[in-house]
Parts: structure tokens; C-alpha cells; sequence
């Protein structure tokens, strides 16, 4: 049971927009999936999730290692000249999130809350996000809440302080030391699809997804090789809608 007036209260407004009455507390329901929808990324918190969003609060937050610091990304065009925005919000922590709980990553992985028999969160400490899903079958659910950077609009300061004294670098510091190395990474997973016929990881796939809406393979590349990654992309959509 949501003890949280205010968190309870964001996830009903939120299901009824869609016609759903919410909010979903059947978390034994993802193991019967293998917990697709969290193989793939954690799910994200909005601030009604939360007591105390201080920066002193935040930290016991990411100290409990069921939290972390991610980000959100928009590519911004001024001048013919590419500039990314990094949105930094709360979410589940995954997997690859260092132990400091800050993970400014264009690449998502398995949420470390989950293991065989479903979410080990309770309804309490479930990301709304996770509250707002529809199981819709054996491949996965369906999430109405989108536009995450818009409920975390109002904290951008405290979480850039927060990540400042974690890692003693800003949240842009940390995309840009990161975000070739991703881009390559990736560019060579997607030639070795092509080239080896392997098959490419959700993830993988994902990141090539917001990266190419991001205009960084472009950026990074040039224009040829920019291009050839988004119609590698539009194939691997066609194949796997």
C-alpha cells in the first residue's frame, strides 16, 4: 500500500489520464515475464516519490543502493553547431551504476532490483514509473509516464550539487569524457551485426536509438557515417517494431 499521500495521489492522476485505474502493485507479475521491461532500464522517480530532495536527502537516497542519479539527453541546434543538454533525475539503480550512485550514461542497463521472483521494491519505494505500468503480455508492459525531464525541472540545481560532491565533476563533464568512447562502442557493435550477422543487444540498440536523435553519430563521425547508422537503425526498427 502507497503511504505516500502525494506519490499516490501523482500515480492515480497519471493512470486516469489513460483510462487505467492504477496504480500496478502486482510485482510478482514481472517475474512471470523474466521482467523484460527491467533487463532493459530501471524505471524513474518522480520528487513526489520522496520525503526529502535536500542534498543532504538525496544522498541518503542513493545510500540506500536502490537509487541513482541517471540522465536525460536533447540534442539543442544553434549556429549549424550541435549542443547536448544533460538532465540529470532519480531512478531505480542499475546494474552498471558505480557505487557513488551517479550513472550519466547514454547506455541503460538491468535494474539491480529485480531478481527471480519480481521487483524486491514495495510499493513505497517503487519508482512511480513502475507504478504506472500495464501488463499488456508475455512480452512485456506498456508505461504512460513519459517526459521525465519535465518533473525534475525544479531540481536540476540540487542534483548537479549533488553530483558535483560525488564525483567532483559536473554532470556535462562527465557526458562529454564518456560519450565518444560510447559512440564508438557502439558504432562497433552495429558493423559487427552487420559485417558477423550477430544479433544486437536491446541496449545497444537503444543507445544507437538516442544517439542517432542526438545527432551524435554525425557529430562524432561525419555525415556519411551518421547517415548510414540511422538507416541501420530504421532496419532494426522495421525488423523489431
Amino acid at each position: 500500500m502507497i503511504t505516500k499521500i502525494g506519490k499516490l495521489d501523482a500515480v492515480l492522476r497519471i493512470a486516469s489520464l489513460h483510462g487505467y485505474e492504477g496504480p500496478f502493485t502486482g510485482f510478482s507479475l514481472c517475474a512471470k515475464c523474466g521482467g523484460l521491461c527491467c533487463l532493459k532500464n530501471s524505471c524513474c522517480c518522480i520528487p513526489e516519490d520522496f520525503d526529502d530532495l535536500s542534498p543532504e536527502g538525496i544522498e541518503a537516497i542513493l545510500d540506500t543502493g536502490k537509487y541513482m542519479i541517471c540522465a536525460f539527453f536533447e540534442a539543442v541546434i544553434r549556429d549549424e553547431e550541435i549542443f547536448i543538454n544533460v538532465i540529470p533525475a532519480i531512478s531505480a539503480r542499475e546494474v552498471e551504476c558505480p557505487d557513488n550512485g551517479i550513472l550519466i550514461s547514454l547506455t541503460r542497463s538491468k535494474c539491480a532490483n529485480l531478481d527471480k521472483n519480481g521487483c524486491m521494491l514495495n510499493e513505497d519505494e517503487r519508482p512511480s514509473q513502475g507504478l504506472t505500468l500495464i501488463p499488456v503480455d508475455e512480452n512485456g508492459c506498456r508505461c504512460f509516464l513519459t517526459n521525465m525531464c519535465d518533473y525534475w525541472e525544479d531540481y536540476l540545481s540540487v542534483l548537479n550539487e549533488v553530483i558535483k560532491k560525488r564525483t567532483g565533476k559536473t554532470v556535462n563533464e562527465i557526458f562529454l569524457e564518456n560519450y565518444e568512447q560510447e559512440v564508438t562502442q557502439i558504432k562497433e557493435a552495429l558493423q559487427e551485426a552487420v559485417v558477423e550477422c550477430k544479433s544486437v543487444p536491446y541496449q545497444v540498440y537503444k543507445a544507437a536509438q538516442r544517439m542517432d536523435k542526438l545527432f551524435l553519430f554525425r557529430a562524432v563521425f561525419g555525415p556519411e557515417i551518421g547517415e548510414a547508422m540511422k538507416f541501420f537503425i530504421e532496419w532494426v526498427e522495421h525488423d523489431n517494431p
